[in-house]
């Protein structure tokens, strides 16, 4: 259920006070900083292998969408943004008015299709200047965006 829900059209039918019903959401167990940091990483890594594969759309939808939405939603949490979310539901919506360029510089982490290395190995490089990542994994993320194509 969402909590807080503004209704436009309802049906003759429909009981009143629908806006009042449901509850809060609960928290996340997902929703702590760490997490998101590791799911990011974790973003790059198989991103990076399905880009060795020829996988490229594969590989654009998990370093360049999904690692940013982590890093959005980790700014979120640990309380980067200018402003709030404007839509619970989509982390994405707002990043550009909620987050400066120097925050969160998109366009080197979402440089398109023909450069997901690129995007990964930014993304990458603004985590490890700003948290503890794991070194293994931040190695192999290196070395797979420096392995050629299969």
């Amino acid at each position: 259920s969402y909590f807080g829900a503004r209704v436009v059209w309802s049906r003759p039918d429909a009981p009143s006070g629908l806006e009042d019903m449901g509850r809060p959401l609960a928290p996340s167990p997902y929703d702590r900083p760490e997490y998101q940091v590791g799911e990011a990483l974790t973003n790059l890594y198989v991103g990076l292998h399905r880009e060795l594969r020829g996988e490229r759309l594969a590989a654009t939808r998990l370093i360049q969408t999904h690692a940013i939405d982590r890093l959005l939603t980790y700014l979120d949490l640990t309380g980067h943004a200018a402003r709030p979310r404007q839509d619970p539901f989509a982390v994405e919506r707002g990043a550009e008015t909620r987050f400066t360029a120097e925050t969160l510089p998109l366009a080197a982490m979402v440089q398109g299709y023909e450069h997901n290395r690129e995007s990964a190995l930014a993304i990458l490089d603004w985590l490890e200047a700003r948290v503890e990542v794991s070194q293994p994994l931040a190695a192999a993320v290196r070395e797979l965006a420096a392995t050629d194509r299969r």
